[in-house]
């Protein structure tokens, strides 16, 4: 190789060392935001499993200090059916398959970055080695 077709070929891959950056920016500007989100369903989740444990306590303590008033009566076994209702697990399962579709996105872009990562190690080596042809390289 000439003294030009290496410093075409170095500045290539300098062009696709840079290019790996912007991607690397962006796939870390994407994980941040999922991981964002996440926390935010993890609170919500959270949020929920409290309210369904305030729940069940507030049912606990109508069906056990006042058995004999029908109006409590009544009112307990409302709050026991919504407590077992799908509805209430559904919700709950949903936020947890949401939450596990945000880690799959989180490991795709580490997977990303940690590839162009090793592309950019690749193109420095090649540099490397295309530098030392340089050396002797005739013009």
């Amino acid at each position: 190789m000439t003294r030009s077709e290496i410093n075409h070929q170095i500045s290539s891959y300098q062009t696709q060392i840079d290019s790996c950056y912007r991607q690397i920016q962006e796939q870390q500007a994407r994980l941040d935001r999922l991981l964002e989100l996440k926390s935010k369903h993890q609170k919500v989740l959270a949020d929920h499993y409290c309210l369904q444990d305030s729940r069940t306590s507030q049912y606990n303590y109508m069906a056990n200090a006042f058995p004999q008033i029908r109006f409590a009566k009544a009112q307990s076994d409302v709050m026991l059916e919504l407590l077992r209702s799908n509805e209430a697990t559904r919700a709950g399962k949903g936020i947890e398959d949401s939450i596990e579709v945000i880690k799959q996105e989180i490991r795709r872009s580490e997977d990303k970055i940690d590839d162009l990562n090793r592309r950019i190690l690749g193109y420095n080596n090649s540099i490397s080695n295309l530098r030392y042809q340089l050396r002797y390289a005739e013009d």
